[in-house]
């Protein structure tokens, strides 16, 4: 097994706890499964693009930076996070969605995890 190169958030810790075995679809469980195991044991020092905009209708990105912080925008707009739970709770108007009153973890789960990749991990190809 790989030797971890980052020790989880508290934040964090208690989101996978607490996600794990209340998964609502597959495709959860691999989100929660996926981002667990690469904030542990793989850096995205040059930054690792999960989601971009051509792969959604809202045209939303989503970046995870270094271990385990995070990036949303939409356009020119952005927000930065120091854990996924943090990510997850951002009420999406924040960067200008308004039409869509639910947070970024909501929307995720709405279209249930689709267009979320994670294979871009520059440093790892």
């Amino acid at each position: 097994m790989k030797e971890k190169v980052n020790q989880l958030s508290p934040e964090d810790v208690q989101l996978f706890t607490s996600m794990e075995g209340n998964y609502l679809s597959e495709e959860e469980r691999i989100f929660f499964d996926t981002l667990k195991y690469k904030e542990e044991y793989e850096l995205a020092t040059m930054n690792e693009l999960l989601l971009i905009e051509e792969d959604n209708e809202d045209n939303l990105y989503f970046i995870r930076i270094y271990a385990d912080e995070y990036e949303i925008g939409l356009g020119a707009t952005k927000e930065h996070f120091q854990s996924l739970a943090e990510a997850l709770q951002m009420q999406l108007s924040k960067i200008g969605m308004h039409a869509n009153d639910c947070t970024f973890g909501q929307w995720l789960q709405r279209r249930n995890y689709k267009g979320i990749h994670y294979d871009r991990n520059i440093e790892l190809q």
